[in-house]
């Protein structure tokens, strides 16, 4: 038997310019909450919905990014540095059998803004982008979805 390995993304969606960019997480935590940093090579289904509940309730996530070889890294700067509100969604997949990847949970933060300047930490194939995310309101849909749709949750069953 495979063990599971995870996966996110982060995307980003500013107004109606429908700015739209992506990036691959590699971890993430929630300040002032009680659970541990969540490292997608090394954590389980149990730890990683915890840490999520938490961010709902906390109404913050903070990311580790890959640096992006796009403008990704210099637009988040950029939101900082305006104040922009944006549509934060935060998507993790699981594999359990090696092969295919099921989304699993869609983390989504409304009017979202960055509380700190991103930074960058590490070093060398450890080099990362810190990002910071507070948001007034936060849901996530756990579950796995089939053609488009979360087949746990009746109201996105429609």
């Amino acid at each position: 038997m495979a063990s599971v390995s995870y996966k996110a993304r982060l995307f980003v969606v500013v107004g109606e310019q429908s700015l739209y960019r992506d990036a691959s997480i590699r971890s993430f935590s929630v300040a002032g909450g009680t659970a541990k940093d969540v490292d997608l090579n090394s954590t389980n289904d149990t730890n990683l919905l915890f840490a999520l509940e938490q961010a709902k309730s906390k109404k913050n996530i903070t990311l580790v990014k890959t640096p992006s070889d796009d403008d990704f890294d210099a637009i988040l700067s950029g939101l900082f540095q305006a104040k922009t509100k944006f549509g934060l969604n935060f998507d993790v997949y699981a594999s359990y059998t090696g092969k295919s990847w099921l989304q699993i949970v869609h983390f989504f933060g409304e009017e979202a803004s960055l509380s700190n300047q991103p930074v960058r930490i590490g070093a060398g194939k450890k080099l990362a982008l810190k990002v910071e995310c507070n948001f007034p309101k936060a849901d996530f849909k756990r579950g796995v979805q089939k053609d488009g749709k979360w087949i746990d949750d009746e109201d996105w069953i429609r």
